[in-house]
């Protein structure tokens, strides 16, 4: 028996050397051409990919030709991003400092300041459209160079400008919309001076190094966008976040970066109530907190009655850390929630108290006798007992969309103040009611009395005797107000409806770099299983070529293959070494794995379905960094 025994584990071995050597001639013996059939490499999103291409360029022209200020060169949008931008690349034999200005039609002259360097690339934006604008470079020894930047007629909204604007040199409302699904900002005088090519809309959030938080349409399996870049006024793209259950609308960024997002949860119709916090170095899940399960547990009769999937849509996040309060707008339910952050409990609910069951009683903020409250609110702001809110005046729980029963209908922004959870009415905007946008709009407290605001969807020649659906009108503007104790100081009229507005100011230090585009997701490392003998000998005996077409960025791979429930399948990555890692794609009487997140080490790994039991090439590698 035992030398039988000895028999076996010489025979196994020699089937593990003989199925090695074949692996090696296997890999050896071919070209990747021939082992792949054109060797089709699965590579980085495109944008990612120009804007290295782009990069590499810029950076190689300049060190190459060493352009002298007077021979600087320009480019006008580098990054295709920006059609009001452009880039001065120049060279100095010293290390300088670098200042633009550029020149207003309104005396509104603004500068930015680079630091010192060699090798500059400068860029330059804030330039008017279908104009030849004015740029004034001067360098740390006082040299100056001036530039007539020609930027041609870009297609911008059409903005209407009140008399009497009170404006600083600089600034700019950046305005987002989703109905358009595009952004741009405007200055004080109504002048569109920045604007970007893609679909980016939602919210935009200034961070500390100047660059912008903004989210992009992307297709998800939850219908909602699931991405967040950040960029430069460029559109240089710098980092972008993956939330894969998608997001919903607002978005916050707290004093250590880290990202807050209304998502959803995939097992129930509800959208944007479940809060996550994304860790910004890592694009993980720190923390979250089920909007639906803490109404759930006062009152699980009424979620389950929620027939709406948009009851918890949400218009507005504001975190406080003095007070670590989480407080959310939810325009679906027309209420306002307060939430303890670090206990994820709720502190306290704002809405008619008509709205909710009474077993939701001790949590609500109720006025006196004739109090009258708010309906669908956009957007919340706090500030120690004082409560500001956009009430855009039209009930959605109500939901009355004929137009001739809406008449006299206004929003506005109200200013209420809080003790225990009694609630008043201190004072509000917009009592002449000239303004009506039933959905969309904006508040920003910016200090010192000034409120921005945005009724974004404006209702423009409306005659409500004729009737007709609200939500099928189409004659839409928004109202951009800078309102200063109750006074406007900035009044401007945009064409079309949008959705939140952003100021800043371009004046002030900047920097600019070519750092690569770090991709971050909220997805884990996919389960996986490692190479064996077993898995080898499949790979030998493939044949058959599978045509499936994949995506690979960030460590994630996608693929659109289709397969029936009593399907089986698994992905093989393999190097030349015969390492890497068997993934499943799909399980019998089970969805289909759209994404895998890999962790594998750097190098190059080729692509092989095992179906069924049956192994098929695909001709395809990626390239993990």
């Amino acid at each position: 028996m035992m030398e039988n025994k000895k028999n076996y584990i010489l025979i196994g071995v020699l089937i593990v050397v003989i199925v090695g050597a074949l692996l090696v001639k296997y890999f050896s013996g071919k070209t990747h051409e021939n082992l792949l059939n054109g060797d089709t490499v699965i590579g980085q999103s495109l944008s990612s990919k120009e804007q290295a291409e782009v990069d590499n360029y810029l950076k190689d022209e300049l060190v190459k030709n060493k352009y002298t200020l007077d021979r600087a060169k320009v480019y006008v949008n580098p990054y295709n991003a920006n059609p009001l931008s452009a880039m001065i690349i120049f060279y100095t034999d010293k290390s300088l400092e670098v200042s633009v200005t550029v020149k207003g039609k309104n005396n509104d002259d603004f500068t930015i300041n680079y630091g010192k360097s060699n090798y500059h690339y400068i860029p330059v934006y804030g330039l008017y459209s279908d104009y030849e604008n004015t740029v004034v470079v001067t360098l740390g020894d006082k040299t100056t160079k001036e530039f007539k930047i020609k930027i041609d007629k870009v297609e911008v909204p059409s903005v209407t400008t009140k008399s009497g604007n009170v404006t600083t040199p600089g600034d700019l409302y950046l305005l987002t919309s989703p109905i358009s699904m595009n952004s741009f900002g405007l200055d004080g005088y109504g002048n569109v001076r920045w604007m970007l090519n893609d679909t980016y809309y939602h919210n935009i959030k200034v961070l500390d190094n100047g660059h912008l938080l903004i989210g992009i349409d992307t297709d998800s399996t939850s219908g909602l966008p699931t991405v967040i870049r950040e960029i430069d006024y460029l559109g240089r793209i710098y980092n972008e976040y993956t939330i894969d259950s998608g997001y919903l609308n607002d978005f916050f960024v707290k004093s250590n970066g880290n990202i807050i997002v209304t998502s959803k949860n995939a097992d129930r119709i509800t959208i944007s109530d479940l809060v996550l916090e994304i860790d910004k170095n890592t694009g993980k899940i720190v923390k979250q907190i089920d909007v639906y399960k803490l109404f759930e547990s006062i009152d699980k009769s009424f979620t389950d009655g929620i027939e709406r999937d948009d009851y918890f849509y949400n218009s507005g996040i504001e975190y406080y850390e003095d007070t670590d309060t989480l407080l959310l707008t939810y325009w679906g339910g027309e209420m306002v929630v307060s939430i303890d952050y670090s206990d994820s409990k709720i502190n306290w609910i704002f809405t008619n108290p008509d709205n909710l069951p009474s077993s939701f009683d001790s949590y609500l903020l109720k006025g006196d006798d004739g109090f009258v409250y708010p309906k669908a609110m956009h957007q919340a702001k706090l500030s120690g007992d004082t409560l500001k809110v956009l009430d855009n005046g039209y009930s959605t729980i109500k939901n009355e969309t004929d137009l001739s029963n809406l008449k006299g209908s206004y929003s506005s922004v109200n200013t209420y103040t809080i003790t225990d959870k009694k609630i008043a009415l201190a004072n509000s905007y917009n009592d002449n009611k000239k303004y009506f946008s039933y959905a969309l709009g904006d508040l920003k407290t910016v200090g010192n009395g000034k409120d921005i605001i945005l009724f974004g969807r404006q209702l423009d020649g409306v005659d409500y005797s004729k009737g007709g659906s609200i939500h099928e009108y189409g004659n839409l503007s928004s109202a951009l107000l800078e309102v200063t104790n109750n006074k406007e100081t900035l009044n401007l009229r945009i064409k079309g409806a949008y959705y939140s507005v952003t100021k800043v100011n371009l004046n002030g230090d900047v920097s600019f770099d070519f750092t690569t585009v770090k991709g971050y997701t909220t997805l884990e490392a996919s389960p996986k299983e490692d190479i064996t003998s077993d898995v080898i000998s499949k790979i030998a005996s493939a044949s058959d070529e599978i045509s499936l077409d994949f995506g690979y960025s960030d460590n994630i791979v996608t693929n659109n293959a289709l397969f029936m429930d009593i399907d089986e399948a698994k992905m093989i990555l393999i190097n030349d070494s015969s390492d890497g890692a068997v993934y499943t794609i799909k399980e019998k009487d089970k969805s289909k794995v759209d994404k895998t997140v890999i962790d594998l080490k750097a190098g190059k790994y080729y692509i092989f379905i095992v179906e069924n039991d049956i192994a098929y090439k695909t001709n395809k590698y990626i390239e993990v960094k």
